[in-house]
Protein backbone atom coordinates (compact mmCIF):
# COMPACT_ATOMS: atom_id res chain seq x y z
CA UNK A 1 0.00 0.00 0.00
CA UNK A 2 1.39 3.00 -0.89
CA UNK A 3 2.21 6.08 1.69
CA UNK A 4 -0.91 8.36 0.66
CA UNK A 5 -3.32 5.81 1.14
CA UNK A 6 -1.96 4.31 5.01
CA UNK A 7 -2.05 7.85 5.58
CA UNK A 8 -5.78 8.20 5.03
CA UNK A 9 -6.78 4.98 6.21
CA UNK A 10 -8.58 6.66 8.90
CA UNK A 11 -10.90 8.87 6.41
CA UNK A 12 -14.05 6.76 5.92
CA UNK A 13 -15.64 5.34 2.69
CA UNK A 14 -18.77 4.83 1.56
CA UNK A 15 -19.96 1.99 -0.43
CA UNK A 16 -23.08 1.64 -2.44
CA UNK A 17 -24.21 -1.73 -3.27
CA UNK A 18 -21.89 -3.78 -0.12
CA UNK A 19 -23.94 -6.34 0.62
CA UNK A 20 -22.77 -9.15 -1.94
CA UNK A 21 -20.55 -9.49 -4.90
CA UNK A 22 -17.93 -7.28 -5.85
CA UNK A 23 -19.17 -4.94 -3.04
CA UNK A 24 -18.78 -7.13 -0.41
CA UNK A 25 -15.48 -8.34 -1.33
CA UNK A 26 -14.38 -4.60 -1.22
CA UNK A 27 -15.93 -3.70 1.58
CA UNK A 28 -13.80 -6.69 3.30
CA UNK A 29 -10.37 -5.90 1.74
CA UNK A 30 -10.88 -2.17 2.47
CA UNK A 31 -11.75 -2.58 6.30
CA UNK A 32 -9.09 -5.24 6.78
CA UNK A 33 -6.41 -2.50 5.42
CA UNK A 34 -7.93 -0.55 8.47
CA UNK A 35 -10.39 1.67 6.62
CA UNK A 36 -13.54 2.83 8.19
CA UNK A 37 -15.82 1.64 5.75
CA UNK A 38 -19.67 2.61 5.54
CA UNK A 39 -21.70 -0.05 3.88
CA UNK A 40 -24.94 0.03 2.36
CA UNK A 41 -28.03 -2.23 1.24
CA UNK A 42 -31.46 -2.23 0.60
CA UNK A 43 -32.73 -4.68 2.80
CA UNK A 44 -31.79 -4.42 6.59
CA UNK A 45 -30.90 -7.99 7.13
CA UNK A 46 -28.98 -8.24 4.22
CA UNK A 47 -26.80 -4.86 5.77
CA UNK A 48 -26.93 -6.63 8.97
CA UNK A 49 -25.15 -9.47 7.59
CA UNK A 50 -22.68 -7.60 5.66
CA UNK A 51 -21.76 -5.55 8.43
CA UNK A 52 -21.22 -8.39 10.56
CA UNK A 53 -19.35 -10.39 7.92
CA UNK A 54 -16.92 -7.43 6.97
CA UNK A 55 -16.78 -5.21 10.08
CA UNK A 56 -18.61 -2.27 8.27
CA UNK A 57 -20.71 -0.17 9.08
CA UNK A 58 -23.98 -0.80 7.95
CA UNK A 59 -26.17 2.20 6.79
CA UNK A 60 -30.01 0.40 4.77
CA UNK A 61 -30.05 2.51 1.26
CA UNK A 62 -33.15 2.16 -0.67
CA UNK A 63 -32.06 3.95 -4.22
CA UNK A 64 -35.31 3.88 -5.20
CA UNK A 65 -36.81 5.99 -2.51
CA UNK A 66 -36.01 9.41 -2.55
CA UNK A 67 -36.64 9.65 0.88
CA UNK A 68 -34.49 6.36 1.88
CA UNK A 69 -31.57 8.20 0.09
CA UNK A 70 -31.58 11.28 1.78
CA UNK A 71 -32.21 9.53 5.35
CA UNK A 72 -29.09 7.24 4.55
CA UNK A 73 -27.04 10.34 3.36
CA UNK A 74 -28.30 12.04 6.73
CA UNK A 75 -26.87 9.09 9.05
CA UNK A 76 -23.95 8.23 6.91
CA UNK A 77 -22.60 11.85 7.34
CA UNK A 78 -23.79 11.59 10.94
CA UNK A 79 -21.49 8.53 11.31
CA UNK A 80 -18.52 9.82 8.87
CA UNK A 81 -18.19 13.33 9.27
CA UNK A 82 -17.16 16.12 7.30
CA UNK A 83 -14.62 13.95 5.21
CA UNK A 84 -14.83 11.14 3.42
CA UNK A 85 -11.62 9.67 1.60
CA UNK A 86 -13.87 8.03 -1.11
CA UNK A 87 -17.60 7.37 -2.50
CA UNK A 88 -18.03 4.31 -4.55
CA UNK A 89 -21.21 4.33 -6.04
CA UNK A 90 -21.32 0.68 -7.11
CA UNK A 91 -24.90 -0.70 -6.09
CA UNK A 92 -26.56 -1.44 -9.24
CA UNK A 93 -30.44 -3.59 -10.77
CA UNK A 94 -31.44 -5.49 -13.61
CA UNK A 95 -34.56 -6.33 -14.96
CA UNK A 96 -36.73 -8.02 -17.99
CA UNK A 97 -39.86 -6.69 -17.62
CA UNK A 98 -41.49 -3.57 -17.14
CA UNK A 99 -40.83 -2.27 -13.26
CA UNK A 100 -41.27 0.81 -11.49
CA UNK A 101 -40.50 2.91 -8.69
CA UNK A 102 -43.59 3.75 -6.24
CA UNK A 103 -43.52 6.98 -7.81
CA UNK A 104 -43.77 5.54 -11.36
CA UNK A 105 -39.94 5.86 -12.65
CA UNK A 106 -38.82 3.27 -14.26
CA UNK A 107 -36.46 1.44 -11.86
CA UNK A 108 -33.21 0.38 -13.41
CA UNK A 109 -32.13 4.22 -14.32
CA UNK A 110 -33.75 5.07 -10.96
CA UNK A 111 -31.22 2.93 -8.86
CA UNK A 112 -28.38 3.34 -11.38
CA UNK A 113 -28.68 6.80 -12.19
CA UNK A 114 -30.86 9.05 -10.13
CA UNK A 115 -30.46 7.50 -6.65
CA UNK A 116 -27.06 7.64 -7.01
CA UNK A 117 -26.69 11.23 -8.16
CA UNK A 118 -28.93 12.46 -5.25
CA UNK A 119 -26.91 10.46 -2.70
CA UNK A 120 -24.08 12.10 -4.51
CA UNK A 121 -25.20 15.37 -4.22
CA UNK A 122 -26.42 15.12 -0.51
CA UNK A 123 -22.91 13.64 0.61
CA UNK A 124 -20.69 16.55 -1.22
CA UNK A 125 -22.75 19.64 0.06
CA UNK A 126 -21.87 18.38 3.04
CA UNK A 127 -18.31 16.67 3.25
CA UNK A 128 -14.80 17.02 1.25
CA UNK A 129 -15.05 14.21 -0.76
CA UNK A 130 -11.16 12.76 -2.40
CA UNK A 131 -11.92 10.17 -4.59
CA UNK A 132 -15.55 9.23 -6.48
CA UNK A 133 -15.48 6.13 -8.03
CA UNK A 134 -18.90 5.41 -10.28
CA UNK A 135 -19.29 1.77 -11.08
CA UNK A 136 -20.29 1.29 -14.95
CA UNK A 137 -19.94 -1.79 -17.48
CA UNK A 138 -18.78 -2.20 -20.68
CA UNK A 139 -22.54 -2.72 -21.70
CA UNK A 140 -22.42 0.67 -22.14
CA UNK A 141 -20.33 0.60 -25.33
CA UNK A 142 -21.96 -1.06 -28.01
CA UNK A 143 -17.96 -1.78 -29.76
CA UNK A 144 -17.46 -4.14 -26.75
CA UNK A 145 -20.34 -6.19 -28.67
CA UNK A 146 -21.27 -8.12 -24.76
CA UNK A 147 -24.50 -9.34 -26.18
CA UNK A 148 -26.58 -6.98 -24.27
CA UNK A 149 -28.93 -4.06 -26.55
CA UNK A 150 -27.33 -1.24 -27.56
CA UNK A 151 -28.30 1.83 -24.96
CA UNK A 152 -30.83 4.23 -26.08
CA UNK A 153 -30.26 7.77 -26.24
CA UNK A 154 -29.40 9.40 -23.16
CA UNK A 155 -32.74 11.89 -22.89
CA UNK A 156 -33.79 11.69 -18.70
CA UNK A 157 -37.31 12.73 -19.92
CA UNK A 158 -37.65 9.54 -22.13
CA UNK A 159 -35.79 7.38 -19.98
CA UNK A 160 -37.41 7.04 -16.33
CA UNK A 161 -40.67 6.39 -18.67
CA UNK A 162 -41.28 2.60 -18.63
CA UNK A 163 -40.76 0.39 -21.31
CA UNK A 164 -42.50 -1.20 -23.64
CA UNK A 165 -43.50 -4.30 -22.70
CA UNK A 166 -40.47 -7.60 -23.84
CA UNK A 167 -37.82 -8.55 -22.16
CA UNK A 168 -35.12 -6.71 -24.72
CA UNK A 169 -36.34 -3.20 -24.26
CA UNK A 170 -36.67 -3.66 -20.24
CA UNK A 171 -32.44 -5.04 -20.61
CA UNK A 172 -31.81 -2.36 -22.63
CA UNK A 173 -32.47 -0.13 -19.75
CA UNK A 174 -29.16 -1.22 -18.23
CA UNK A 175 -26.95 -0.45 -20.68
CA UNK A 176 -28.22 2.84 -21.51
CA UNK A 177 -28.27 3.26 -16.96
CA UNK A 178 -24.40 2.39 -17.29
CA UNK A 179 -23.85 5.09 -20.30
CA UNK A 180 -25.09 7.35 -18.06
CA UNK A 181 -23.03 6.05 -14.82
CA UNK A 182 -20.15 6.84 -17.02
CA UNK A 183 -21.57 10.55 -18.49
CA UNK A 184 -22.59 11.10 -14.83
CA UNK A 185 -18.59 10.35 -13.65
CA UNK A 186 -17.33 12.82 -16.37
CA UNK A 187 -19.93 15.62 -15.77
CA UNK A 188 -18.55 15.33 -12.11
CA UNK A 189 -15.20 15.69 -12.52
CA UNK A 190 -15.94 18.96 -14.87
CA UNK A 191 -17.38 20.39 -11.89
CA UNK A 192 -16.20 18.87 -8.82
CA UNK A 193 -11.72 19.22 -9.49
CA UNK A 194 -11.23 18.85 -6.34
CA UNK A 195 -12.32 15.64 -6.44
CA UNK A 196 -10.66 12.27 -8.36
CA UNK A 197 -13.66 11.17 -10.07
CA UNK A 198 -13.34 7.60 -11.72
CA UNK A 199 -15.76 5.18 -14.08
CA UNK A 200 -15.23 1.59 -13.27
CA UNK A 201 -16.09 -1.37 -15.61
CA UNK A 202 -15.56 -4.14 -13.17
CA UNK A 203 -16.10 -7.06 -16.03
CA UNK A 204 -18.54 -9.24 -16.21
CA UNK A 205 -18.60 -11.86 -12.77
CA UNK A 206 -21.02 -14.66 -12.85
CA UNK A 207 -22.11 -14.94 -9.32
CA UNK A 208 -23.07 -11.88 -8.19
CA UNK A 209 -26.52 -10.76 -7.29
CA UNK A 210 -27.25 -8.40 -10.32
CA UNK A 211 -29.76 -10.48 -11.48
CA UNK A 212 -31.73 -10.63 -8.04
CA UNK A 213 -34.44 -8.64 -9.19
CA UNK A 214 -34.85 -11.17 -12.77
CA UNK A 215 -37.37 -14.02 -12.68
CA UNK A 216 -37.44 -16.80 -10.89
CA UNK A 217 -36.26 -18.74 -14.77
CA UNK A 218 -33.78 -15.82 -15.86
CA UNK A 219 -31.68 -16.81 -12.71
CA UNK A 220 -31.61 -19.88 -12.94
CA UNK A 221 -30.28 -19.95 -16.46
CA UNK A 222 -27.75 -17.32 -15.33
CA UNK A 223 -26.18 -19.45 -12.92
CA UNK A 224 -26.17 -22.71 -14.88
CA UNK A 225 -24.86 -20.27 -17.88
CA UNK A 226 -22.62 -18.22 -15.79
CA UNK A 227 -20.02 -20.72 -14.81
CA UNK A 228 -19.49 -21.30 -18.40
CA UNK A 229 -18.64 -17.98 -19.11
CA UNK A 230 -15.36 -18.03 -17.29
CA UNK A 231 -12.79 -18.86 -20.36
CA UNK A 232 -14.01 -15.35 -21.93
CA UNK A 233 -12.42 -12.31 -22.34
CA UNK A 234 -13.78 -9.53 -20.24
CA UNK A 235 -15.25 -12.29 -17.44
CA UNK A 236 -13.79 -12.09 -13.88
CA UNK A 237 -14.45 -12.78 -10.79
CA UNK A 238 -15.51 -10.64 -7.32
CA UNK A 239 -12.74 -11.15 -5.90
CA UNK A 240 -10.46 -9.65 -8.95
CA UNK A 241 -12.46 -6.87 -9.41
CA UNK A 242 -12.63 -6.11 -5.46
CA UNK A 243 -8.70 -5.99 -6.07
CA UNK A 244 -8.93 -3.13 -8.45
CA UNK A 245 -11.99 -0.80 -6.89
CA UNK A 246 -10.02 -1.27 -3.05
CA UNK A 247 -7.21 0.10 -5.08
CA UNK A 248 -9.21 3.09 -6.83
CA UNK A 249 -10.92 3.57 -2.87
CA UNK A 250 -7.45 4.06 -0.82
CA UNK A 251 -5.72 5.85 -3.63
CA UNK A 252 -2.97 3.24 -4.32
CA UNK A 253 -3.73 2.55 -7.67
CA UNK A 254 -3.71 6.86 -8.93
CA UNK A 255 -5.78 7.41 -11.85
CA UNK A 256 -6.32 10.97 -13.06
CA UNK A 257 -9.95 12.44 -12.77
CA UNK A 258 -11.94 11.68 -15.63
CA UNK A 259 -10.56 8.23 -16.39
CA UNK A 260 -12.42 4.94 -17.38
CA UNK A 261 -10.79 2.33 -15.56
CA UNK A 262 -11.40 -1.45 -17.04
CA UNK A 263 -9.20 -4.80 -15.82
CA UNK A 264 -7.02 -1.95 -13.59
CA UNK A 265 -6.37 -0.54 -16.54
CA UNK A 266 -7.26 3.09 -17.73
CA UNK A 267 -8.82 2.85 -21.41
CA UNK A 268 -11.49 4.43 -23.48
CA UNK A 269 -14.98 4.17 -23.31
CA UNK A 270 -17.55 5.08 -25.90
CA UNK A 271 -17.80 7.88 -28.42
CA UNK A 272 -20.96 8.70 -26.62
CA UNK A 273 -19.69 9.05 -22.80
CA UNK A 274 -17.74 11.89 -24.64
CA UNK A 275 -20.55 13.92 -25.23
CA UNK A 276 -20.18 16.97 -23.03
CA UNK A 277 -23.24 18.63 -23.88
CA UNK A 278 -25.23 15.31 -23.77
CA UNK A 279 -23.80 15.20 -19.75
CA UNK A 280 -24.41 18.56 -18.60
CA UNK A 281 -28.09 18.19 -19.90
CA UNK A 282 -28.45 14.70 -18.16
CA UNK A 283 -26.83 16.63 -14.70
CA UNK A 284 -29.05 19.27 -14.77
CA UNK A 285 -32.20 17.35 -15.77
CA UNK A 286 -31.48 14.57 -12.56
CA UNK A 287 -31.18 17.66 -10.13
CA UNK A 288 -34.53 18.65 -11.23
CA UNK A 289 -35.83 15.02 -11.25
CA UNK A 290 -34.47 14.84 -7.67
CA UNK A 291 -36.20 18.20 -6.42
CA UNK A 292 -39.47 17.23 -7.93
CA UNK A 293 -39.31 13.49 -6.00
CA UNK A 294 -38.28 14.95 -2.78
CA UNK A 295 -41.37 18.21 -3.26
CA UNK A 296 -43.99 15.02 -3.80
CA UNK A 297 -43.17 13.65 -0.80
CA UNK A 298 -42.55 16.06 1.71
Amino acid sequence: MSHDATSQSSVPVVLTGGTSGVGLRTAERLVRAGHHVVLTGTRSSGVARAAEATGATGVVLDLASPASVDRAADEILSRTGDHLGAVLLNAGTQVSAPTTTPDGLEITIAVNHVGHVQLWERLHAAARVDRLVVTSSGTHDPAQRTGMPEPLPVVLDDLVRPPAPGITESLRRYPTSKLANVLTAYEIARRSPGTTVVAYDPGLMPGTGLVRNQPTWFRAVWRGVGPLLAVLPRVTTPAASSRHLAALADGSRHVPTGAYVSGGRVVASSAASHDEEVARRLYDDTLALVERRRAAVA
